[in-house]
C-alpha cells in the first residue's frame, strides 16, 4: 500500500500542467519541449480533469479513476469513483487518505524531515514541484526521431525518461505531451520490482474557480486514523 501511494503521489505532480494553445508553433528540441511544459505548469494557478489509473504487477493489475483538483500551492484533491468513495486530500501540510471500505483514514504529515537512502527529502512543501525537478533528475529524449507523431489518431511529443540516479520509484517514464497546449495527456511509469502504471487525462479545465475549503479534511466519526502511513516518524 506504501508503495502505491508513493508511485500515485509521484504520477500526481505530472497531472497539473497546463497551457493555453501556443497555435502553430512547434519545437524539434527535447529540451525545448521540456522547458515548455515547465513555463506553463509555472503560470497555471487552478487545475481539474478525470483520471484513469492501471496499474499491473505480475498477475494483479488495479484499476482506479475519478477527478482531481489542484490549487497552488500544494494542495490536491483525489475523489474517486472506482473504488467508490476513496479519497485523497492535501492542504499542501497534511496529506488524508480515506479507505471507505475499510472505514480508515491515514493521516500524512508532510512536514516531517525524513529522507530517503540516499538522503534526499521524501516530502516537498509543494508535492507538485515535482515535476519541475522530474526533468533534473531523469535523463530524456524523445522516443523517435519524428516529432510530434501520430498515435490513435492524435499527435503527441513523446518523451522517454530513466533516472539518473537509482532511487527507487519508477525508473523509467513515458510522457505524452499534447504539442498544442502542452498538456501531459497520459503518463507511463514502470519500476524495478515489474510494476507498471498508466495515468491518462481527461475533461481537463484549466484555471476553475475551486474554493480553498475543497482541500480541507475532517475523518468521518468512526474511522481508524493511522498517523504517518507513508513512513515512520523514529
Amino acid at each position: 500500500m506504501k508503495r502505491f501511494l508513493l508511485s500515485l503521489l509521484t504520477l500526481a505532480s505530472l497531472s497539473v500542467v497546463g497551457a493555453q494553445p501556443t497555435g502553430e508553433r512547434r519545437f524539434v528540441a527535447h529540451s525545448d519541449v521540456a522547458q515548455q511544459v515547465q513555463t506553463v505548469f509555472n503560470g497555471l494557478e487552478t487545475y481539474s480533469a478525470r483520471f484513469q489509473i492501471a496499474t499491473t504487477e505480475g498477475s494483479r493489475s488495479q484499476q482506479l479513476s475519478g477527478r482531481v483538483y489542484y490549487m497552488k500551492p500544494g494542495k490536491v484533491r483525489y475523489e474517486f469513483d472506482q473504488p467508490a468513495g476513496n479519497l485523497i486530500v492535501s492542504d499542501g501540510r497534511t496529506m488524508w487518505f480515506y479507505i471507505r471500505r475499510l472505514n480508515a483514514v491515514g493521516r500524512q504529515d508532510l512536514n516531517l524531515d525524513r529522507r530517503n537512502e540516499n538522503n534526499r527529502p521524501i516530502f516537498d512543501e509543494d508535492p507538485l514541484t515535482g515535476l519541475s525537478r522530474l526533468f533534473r533528475k531523469y535523463h530524456y529524449h524523445f522516443d523517435a526521431p519524428d516529432q510530434p507523431r501520430a498515435i490513435d489518431g492524435r499527435r503527441f511529443f513523446v518523451l522517454d525518461l530513466e533516472q539518473r540516479e537509482k532511487i527507487g520509484g519508477y525508473e523509467t517514464m513515458r510522457l505524452f505531451i499534447d504539442p498544442d497546449s502542452y498538456l501531459i495527456q497520459r503518463a507511463e511509469g514502470a519500476d524495478s520490482y515489474g510494476k507498471r502504471s498508466v495515468i491518462t487525462f481527461s475533461d481537463i479545465t484549466l484555471n476553475p474557480p475551486l474554493a480553498g475549503k475543497l482541500f480541507q479534511y475532517e475523518p468521518p466519526e468512526g474511522a481508524r486514523v493511522v498517523p504517518n502511513p507513508l513512513v515512520r516518524e523514529e
